[in-house]
């Protein structure tokens, strides 16, 4: 009931904002969408009890799960990963580094002085007066004054990222993604190679029983009664499914599994059984912990709660939380957002949403999604769907025709249909066959677009890659470094953009054949250089969305604004704008943790603040559009007051305009040529001013 009225408090609130005639120009959050928030970490001190939220921050719960409270006062990052508690400090590891709460969560201060920029702190552990992180580089660090200062050890890291950390006695342990486990038996300072016996494998999980280290791998469960000498396995047979989590209750292990809900087993690991009454099928369970006679296991959907050792659970309540939106479709009069809790849709332009996901896993991760004729398509971290009654069911492509899984993006024309799991695999029948596309593409995907018959795909580390046979072969694109980030593609008719990781802007006009890098005004405005996560067209303008908020460019990308007016809750949490949609008039964004805003189009004429700072060399831009019919904006950039020559030509040479004459302002400068009068064809526009000379071609098609 709750939950309810506050739902519809936000839409009276939203649609106050939102119709009054006197609202100024800004960004307005719409009702929604709304859902659990997703649990990677669970961990408890005393009675409380504490869950880390992705984009959420830290709840906590003093009464069994009954009632939560978040509080994210002096946390500048809310997606955290692990936490850990010693009773008096409670720490948030996330993507930007270590948090620490004294408070029990109430307030953070960031502690990560000695850490890299922006690490991301995957494993956290308190022994004492000591504590740990290992970041995703595989690196371990150690504090000795409660955080606020952290050493680099020796980790002797040969693998991945550390995912636990475990003390028998004197002796620290560390696991490892990708396999191995170190120890050590001087504080943390040192750490040595410490697993013979178990095979290369996952380290998921490590718990402590009467002096028996355990660990739970993709191998089975392993166990030394050597302090880490030896190992030897305790049950890798089909009796457990893979465990991604232990825990120690009374005299029995609990183990959390991978798609298979909890099992126990009362005889040190030798024999498992299920014990999931309660627990909905498939689930994953990422922790199992205890807090006095209660058991507590944590799925990223859900916290459910044991009384009876496990024979029976029932599911908690957690609070509605904002979720992350992290892709958008457009179909008729629907928008849907992907989110980390599932698909939404809106009928209303945001009033209101509804969660549409029959036929799908409950709360699936999407990450991607697409429209095109009566098909809609979702790509979650474990399966690709398919819609054809505007979302109201769902049919999982991976289980009924063989899709490729874990897809994380998707791009649709017509009968084409390309989607990335890394390989790239392409359908022209809705999904039902597939063709594996990587011949010729060394690099694993991560951004895909289509513009018939052009594939672009990018990659992290690899730069980007350009098919024009529809995926069949593929050659690389010869713009900027070549171990660029590709975060996002967007193609118009001809045109094709590409946002990187730091800051860059690369385009083309000619369907990727060359490339100009476009970034003006992005770095002028900002203080660094963050990554460019997504684009998206709208009218005569395209968007871009960045961690700072949304920027807008009325010319093909050549000049940027902010336009992020009302986004102060976005820019001020860090939270970064991870999708954009045109759609009924409005630029829909869906942003980290903080649902969807919508902004009329319309107000970018009135609403956009221009940056012009004085050039520091001379330039001569590409003219836009190109190829244009009749008229076309050249831009040019002048350091200091010069005299000014702008002329066009012919292919003969044959001067048959004049544009500019005469002695300019150091500025930025826009001109119109209009080519009415002429005929289609090739010409040249040079500008000269002084030494500076730059001749460039335009094409006129009629």
């Amino acid at each position: 009931m709750h939950r309810e009225i506050v739902k519809r408090a936000a839409m009276l609130m939203f649609l106050a904002t939102s119709l009054s005639p006197h609202a100024a120009p800004q960004w307005v959050k719409t009702t929604g969408p709304y859902g659990p928030p997703r649990i990677l970490a669970l961990t408890v001190s005393g009675t409380t009890l504490f869950a880390g939220l992705p984009s959420t921050g830290v709840a906590s719960s003093t009464d069994n799960g009954m009632n939560w409270k978040i509080s994210t006062e002096g946390m500048t990052d809310l997606y955290v990963i692990c936490i850990a508690t010693d009773g008096k400090h409670l720490y948030a590891g996330t993507n930007l580094g270590v948090f620490l709460s004294t408070d029990s969560g109430s307030t953070w201060t960031s502690v990560s002085t000695g850490l890299p920029q922006n690490p991301s702190i995957r494993a956290l552990a308190i022994f004492d007066t000591l504590v740990f992180v290992g970041d995703d580089y595989g690196n371990i660090y150690r504090s000795v004054d409660t955080g606020f200062v952290w050493t680099r050890v020796d980790s002797g890291n040969a693998f991945s990222f550390v995912t636990t950390f475990t003390r028998l006695g004197d002796t620290l342990f560390a696991g490892w993604h990708g396999g191995g486990i170190v120890r050590s038996v001087d504080h943390g300072l040192n750490w040595t190679r410490s697993d013979a016996g178990i095979p290369t494998s996952n380290i998921d999980a490590s718990v402590v029983k009467e002096g028996v280290l355990f660990v739970a791998t993709d191998r089975g469960i392993f166990c030394s009664t050597d302090h880490g000498a030896s190992w030897k396995s305790v049950n890798s047979g089909p009796t457990l499914p893979h465990a991604l989590s232990l825990a120690v209750a009374g005299t029995k292990i609990f183990a959390g599994t991978e798609g298979y809900g909890v099992y126990v087993s009362p005889d040190d690991g030798v024999s498992w059984g299920a014990i999931n009454g309660g627990i909905l099928q498939g689930t994953f369970i990422i922790q199992v912990t205890a807090i006095g006679t209660s058991l507590f296991a944590a799925s990223e959907e859900a916290i459910y709660r044991s009384t009876d050792d496990g024979a029976s659970w029932l599911q908690v309540r957690l609070l509605a939380a904002n979720v992350t939106v992290q892709a958008f479709a457009s179909r008729g009069e629907f928008l849907f957002a992907g989110s980390s809790a599932g698909v939404f849709r809106t009928s209303d332009d945001g009033a209101s949403w509804a969660l549409v996901d029959s036929g799908m896993q409950r709360y699936s991760n999407v990450f991607s999604l697409a429209a095109a004729g009566i098909d809609i398509f979702a790509a979650s971290n474990r399966t690709l769907y398919r819609s054809t009654n505007d979302g109201l069911s769902w049919t999982d492509l991976g289980a009924t025709t063989g899709s490729p899984s874990g897809v994380n993006k998707i791009a649709v024309q017509g009968s084409y249909l390309f989607v990335a799991d890394g390989d790239i695999f392409r359908s022209t029948n809705s999904g039902t066959t597939w063709t594996d596309l990587n011949a010729g593409l060394p690099f694993a995907a991560m951004a895909l677009a289509f513009s018939e018959p052009y594939v672009f795909a990018g990659t992290w580390g690899a730069g980007a890659f350009r098919s024009t046979d529809y995926g069949t072969s593929w050659s690389q694109i010869t713009f900027g470094p070549p171990d660029a980030s590709i975060h996002c593609i967007e193609t118009l008719g001809t045109r094709v953009f590409m946002g990187t990781r730091g800051n860059s802007l690369y385009f083309s006009s000619d369907d990727g054949a060359t490339w100009d890098l476009r970034y003006s005004g992005l770095t002028d405005i900002l203080p660094q250089k963050p990554d460019i996560f997504c684009l998206a067209f709208g009218g005569d303008y395209i968007f871009a969305g960045l961690p700072f908020g949304v920027f807008v460019s009325k010319d093909g990308g050549q000049r940027w604004s902010m336009w992020n007016e009302g986004l102060e809750e976005i820019y001020q949490n860090s939270s970064i704008i991870n999708a954009l949609a045109a759609h009924h008039g409005y630029l829909f964004a869906g942003a980290g943790g903080r649902s969807v805003w919508r902004r009329p189009l319309s107000q970018v004429s009135t609403g956009v603040a221009v940056f012009r700072p004085i050039p520091r060399v001379f330039s001569l831009e590409q003219n836009f559009p190109n190829p244009f019919n009749p008229s076309t904006s050249i831009r040019y950039e002048l350091p200091h007051r010069s005299q000014v020559l702008l002329t066009v030509y012919n292919t003969l040479g044959q001067k048959v305009s004049t544009l500019v004459q005469g002695e300019q302002d150091a500025g930025s400068y826009e001109v119109k040529f209009d080519g009415s009068a002429l005929a289609s064809g090739v010409y040249f526009y040079r500008l000269q001013t002084g030494s500076f000379v730059n001749t460039k071609r335009l094409l006129l098609l009629k």
